[in-house]
């Protein structure tokens, strides 16, 4: 006599399979979150740096003569991020470079995103 079904150890091996694709699955789907998230960390930290770039430019005046750094916290996506403003020699005779380094810790030793830009040399 012939029985049809499944025998138990075929339901077991059917059964780990599936798992083992199921598991496979959330990994690969919980990596693609931990990637999006990150993506979206440096994104807005470089909308920080190009808001604090535009505004620095905009208030400079080619009179100062500082290379010293600035420093300064800003909240944008419920977040607060700190950025760090640095004037350099720029390599040229007319202009000086800007960086701003943006992070999220007050330290700023965990940079986030940096963002170059020139200004007139006194």
């Amino acid at each position: 006599m012939r029985q049809r079904g499944l025998t138990l150890i075929e339901v077991l091996v059917a059964l780990a399979i599936f798992s083992y694709a199921a598991v496979s699955l959330m990994g690969a789907s919980s990596q693609s979150l931990r990637s999006q998230s990150v993506l979206m960390e440096k994104n807005i930290a470089s909308w920080v740096g190009q808001n604090q770039l535009a505004e620095f430019i905009l208030r400079y005046k080619p009179a100062t003569k500082s290379q010293g750094k600035m420093t300064g916290k800003v909240t944008m996506s419920e977040r607060d991020w700190y950025y760090k403003i640095s004037l350099n020699d720029g390599g040229s005779d007319y202009l000086r470079g800007v960086q701003v380094d943006v992070s999220l810790d007050e330290d700023g030793e965990y940079v986030i995103a940096s963002v170059t830009g020139f200004v007139e040399k006194p």
